[in-house]
């Protein structure tokens, strides 16, 4: 199922009603995992990160 770019802007439009006046929200991507020192696991978006952006 692919979600629309206008779904992904409601939501952050949601967020940002719910925020004081000139604030900001912080929300943190994941970071690369490592299996061992030369190989990674494959990247996986934080899932709220995602649910904002759809990166």
């Amino acid at each position: 199922m692919k979600i629309s770019k206008a779904e992904y802007a409601r939501r952050r439009k949601n967020l940002m009603s719910l925020m004081e006046p000139n604030s900001i929200a912080i929300v943190p991507s994941a970071k690369e995992q490592q299996r061992s020192r030369d190989t990674e696991y494959p990247f996986r978006q934080d899932s709220d990160f995602h649910y904002l952006s759809g990166f």
